[in-house]
């Protein structure tokens, strides 16, 4: 083993000095070669900048760079030749495609439902990206692109011909495929279903308003004064939503400050009606038990026939003769009784099963009762026949038998 030899003191500072005189000299030549970058910079800037002003034929000034602060720099050699820049000049604006901002419209596959939506789509996108897509021709050939077999089936010869006139109008042909497609009744009958649209009695007015919208837009409502078009919400509100509506002190008189209301008030309901939901069983309101008529006549089947007057809920009074009756009726099963029996019970407000006053079918002690069987079906016999000698008379003779048949015969 070899054993470390502390060094000297004034060898260690000599090392020192040494080591910070070399990094002070790498410091030196990036700071130079830095220098010498920043200057072939501003000669190549100032190389386009006349090569610009030359094609252009207007002279520019030249911005002033600032001064970069003075660095003790040592004198470094000359830089190296920049390579020629050569700036070509732009295109005119009518010849420059810029690029697609829209997506491509999906292929039209035919159905008529879907046409309003792609025809919408593809007046954006020739609008808005017309320049980048090309010519009228080049915009007219990219519609008969964004057709399906079917669609493209139909619109070969018109295509082909460049249009009506062959000017190879976009616009043509949108309007060609519109009369093909479109459906020149869809105000009138959107109109119709906006007359009869309702909302539903639980249906929530966030679900209910896209589709009142959608018909109005399609019976042309978008251009309906805002009353107009107010009056025809409100008249296919529920009565929920009317009731909250007729509790408001004042009411916007524009159509979208108006929904902005019902879209408030329909969240409150919403609310109201969840929380009603998530209520126990124990704490919600309790109706009287609905009695359903067991015979056809008089009243109609399954009516209603609860009392408008009875309380949400009553206590059960059964009296104690009918406490001790029932115990001895415990287990037993209740006789079956016809459809009169049970009006009669009805109308007497009796007990079904067991007929009694006093006693709930809910607290009847009784089973149900089983309903009868039907009669036996009793296999009938044949008939057997006589026998011959009950038949005959024993006691008539062969004569007798022949004067009898002459006697018909004479007759």
């Amino acid at each position: 083993m070899t054993n470390d030899v502390p060094m000297e003191p004034e060898a260690e500072s000599q090392s020192l000095v040494q080591m910070m005189a070399r990094m002070m000299s790498q410091m030196d030549d990036i700071r130079a070669e830095q220098a010498s970058e920043r200057e072939a910079m501003r000669v190549q800037i100032k190389a386009l900048q006349e090569n610009v002003e030359s094609l252009q034929g207007t002279p520019a000034t030249t911005p002033q760079s600032p001064t970069p602060p003075a660095l003790p720099i040592p004198l470094s050699p000359t830089p190296p030749a920049l390579p020629t820049v050569t700036v070509t000049p732009s295109s005119p604006p009518g010849q420059t495609k810029k690029k697609a901002t829209l997506p491509d419209p999906p292929r039209f596959d035919g159905v008529r439902r879907k046409f309003p939506a792609w025809l919408l789509e593809m007046q954006n996108k020739l609008q808005t990206d017309g320049n980048a897509i090309g010519s009228a021709r080049d915009q007219f050939s990219y519609i008969f692109s964004r057709l399906e077999d079917g669609p493209k089936s139909l619109s070969t010869a018109f295509a082909a011909a460049g249009g009506s006139d062959g000017s190879y109008d976009p616009g043509a042909y949108l309007q060609y495929l519109s009369s093909c497609y479109g459906d020149p009744n869809l105000k009138r009958r959107a109109l119709g279903r906006l007359e009869s649209l309702t909302q539903g009695p639980k249906e929530s007015f966030a679900s209910f308003l896209p589709k009142f919208e959608r018909e109005l837009a399609d019976s042309g409502g978008g251009s309906w004064s805002p009353d107009v078009q107010i009056n025809f919400l409100r008249r296919t509100l529920n009565g929920d939503l009317e009731e909250l509506l007729l509790a408001q002190t004042s009411l916007p008189e524009d159509y979208q400050g108006f929904i902005r209301m019902l879209q408030a008030l329909g969240t409150n309901l919403d609310n109201k009606r969840y929380r009603a939901y998530k209520k126990p069983a124990a704490l919600r309101p309790r109706s009287p038990p609905l009695v359903k008529d067991n015979y056809k006549g008089g009243k109609p089947k399954g009516e209603d026939r609860r009392d408008p007057d009875a309380m949400d809920w009553e206590p059960t009074r059964i009296s104690k003769a009918v406490q001790r009756q029932n115990k001895e009726l415990v287990g037993k099963r209740a006789k079956w009784v016809d459809e009169k029996e049970t009006a009669r019970r009805i109308r007497e407000k009796r007990c079904l099963r067991c007929g009694r006053d006093g006693c709930w079918i809910s607290e009847c002690p009784l089973l149900p009762p089983k309903r009868p069987q039907p009669h036996a079906h009793v296999k009938k016999s044949r008939p057997q026949l006589p026998k011959v000698e009950d038949l005959v008379d024993t006691d008539d003779g062969p004569s007798d038998q022949t004067e009898t048949d002459e006697e018909e015969l004479k007759e």
